[in-house]
C-alpha cells in the first residue's frame, strides 16, 4: 500500500529478501546470487550515506582481501549484476556508483521492513489506548517472518542486528499475547502465539499463553498438548521455568 509511483520501492528482509516496485517484485532467488543480497542487505542496514568497495568486501567477505590488488573489482561486478536483475521494475537505478563508493539512490522513496517495525513499536510504546498498542503490536508482530536475511543467518557481519530484531520480535509478540488475553482473546493468542513459536521455537512465555488460553477454556487436552510440545522444544531450564 506503500508503492505509488516508480519512485516507491519497498524491501523486506525479515525472511527472505524482496523487493517491491511500482511493476512487480523482485525476490532473492530471482537475483540467482547469495552475494547480490548480501551486499543489497548491508547498503540498507549501512548507517553511512556512502559504502566504499573496501568496506563491503572488508566486512562481508574479509577473506578475499587477501591476494588481490583490486578488491573492489567483484563489487563492481555484483553491483552490475543487480542492476540487470532490476531495471525491468524500475526505470530508476536501486544502487547509485560515485566516485566515493555505493550509495542507495537517495531520489527514491525506499520503505524497509525493518524500519517500519521499529516505527511501529515506537508508536506502541506512546499508544495512551490500549485498543491503540495492541493494533501497533499487532501489525509489527505481522512484518517478522524470521531473522533479516535468514539465508545469511549466523554470517558475523549480520549477527548482530538480526539477534536485536529477533529479541524485540520476541518482546512484542509476548507484550501483544497479554494484552490480548486481558481481552479474552483467545483465538487472537492462538493465531500469534502458533505463530510465534515457528518462528521462535524458544519463546518460553509464547507456551505459556498459549497454555493458558486453554486452561482458561477448560480445554486441558490441548494445554497437556502443548505443554509436552514446549518440554520437546525448550531447554531444561526454560521448561522449569515455564512450569513455575
Amino acid at each position: 500500500e506503500s508503492i505509488e509511483n516508480d519512485h516507491d520501492i519497498y524491501i523486506n528482509l525479515f525472511g527472505e529478501l524482496q523487493i517491491y516496485t511500482f511493476r512487480g517484485v523482485l525476490r532473492e532467488s530471482d537475483l540467482k546470487s547469495p552475494k547480490i543480497s548480501r551486499l543489497l542487505t548491508y547498503l540498507l542496514l549501512s548507517q553511512k550515506p556512502t559504502v566504499t568497495s573496501f568496506e563491503i568486501v572488508h566486512d562481508i567477505w574479509p577473506e578475499e582481501l587477501e591476494g588481490t590488488d583490486d578488491p573492489g573489482k567483484n563489487t563492481k561486478y555484483l553491483i552490475y549484476r543487480f542492476r540487470q536483475a532490476f531495471s525491468p521494475l524500475s526505470d530508476e537505478q536501486l544502487i547509485l556508483s560515485s566516485p566515493f563508493g555505493y550509495q542507495l539512490n537517495p531520489e527514491l522513496h525506499i520503505t524497509t521492513d525493518f524500519q517500519r517495525f521499529d516505527e511501529l513499536c515506537i508508536a506502541a510504546t506512546k499508544a495512551t489506548s490500549v485498543v491503540n498498542r495492541v493494533g501497533l503490536l499487532e501489525k509489527a508482530v505481522t512484518l517478522y517472518h524470521g531473522k533479516l536475511l535468514s539465508s545469511a543467518e549466523g554470517e558475523h557481519w549480520l549477527v548482530h542486528p538480526a539477534n536485536r530484531y529477533h529479541l524485540a520480535y520476541i518482546g512484542i509478540v509476548n507484550e501483544l499475547l497479554r494484552q490480548l488475553m486481558s481481552f479474552k482473546a483467545y483465538d487472537l493468542i492462538y493465531q500469534y502465539a502458533a505463530t510465534a513459536l515457528t518462528i521462535a521455537p524458544e519463546n518460553t512465555k509464547a507456551y505459556y499463553w498459549l497454555i493458558l488460553s486453554y486452561q482458561k477454556q477448560n480445554m486441558s487436552d490441548l494445554a497437556a498438548g502443548e505443554l509436552n510440545a514446549a518440554k520437546q522444544k525448550l531447554s531444561e531450564e526454560d521448561y522449569q521455568n515455564l512450569l513455575r
